[in-house]
């Protein structure tokens, strides 16, 4: 059910989208969909979801993976954060396009960042997740927007330029002023 109203809100938007429909496209009663969902917004906050369990899942991967080869996990996971986004484009827009978020709801995606620079160290791990992971996003939209050819490694490695300059920053700014 939920991957045919996932289907169905990237066709056609959830507004247009109705239960008859996502029962229909599901091979389901309509009543079989409310007793799982009591309403539209509810199906989409299933399919929010999944969509950052599945990016999630993708990017500590990457960030394990990295570890594992000796090379730095947040730019492994921004990295892997960039295809997931990319592949995942459809729904990221669905969800997220023209909607307004929440502002206190829980982010895995920025949780799990701020846990990894936070195990690596970091001296401000929550600013610096919040930084990577809009900076990570927007960089990859932003290549859309101009219909720049996107590429995910060449993006990483704008992010890793800018990691290897907040870490300058970081370091002189640890000097006392005078």
């Amino acid at each position: 059910m939920i991957e045919a109203a996932r289907a169905l809100f990237v066709e056609s938007g959830q507004e247009n989208t109705t239960v008859d429909a996502i029962a229909r496209r599901a091979g389901v009663a309509k009543g079989t969909v409310y007793l799982y969902f009591p309403s539209k917004s509810h199906i989409a906050q299933a399919i929010e979801e999944q969509f950052n369990a599945r990016v999630l899942t993708r990017v500590q991967a990457a960030a394990r993976e990295a570890v594992a080869a000796g090379h730095p996990p947040a730019v492994a996971w921004c990295g892997a954060l960039i295809e997931a986004y990319l592949d995942e484009l459809d729904t990221h827009d669905m969800l997220f396009t023209g909607r307004p978020q929440t502002r206190d709801a829980v982010d895995p995606l920025l949780d799990d960042l701020t846990a990894l620079l936070a195990a690596q160290g970091h001296p401000d791990p929550e600013r610096v997740a919040a930084f990577l992971l809009g900076g990570t996003t927007l960089l990859a939209d932003r290549a859309i927007a101009t219909d720049s050819r996107i590429d995910a490694g060449e993006l990483t490695h704008v992010l890793v330029a800018l990691d290897e300059t907040v870490g300058v920053t970081r370091t002189q700014n640890t000097e006392p002023s005078r």
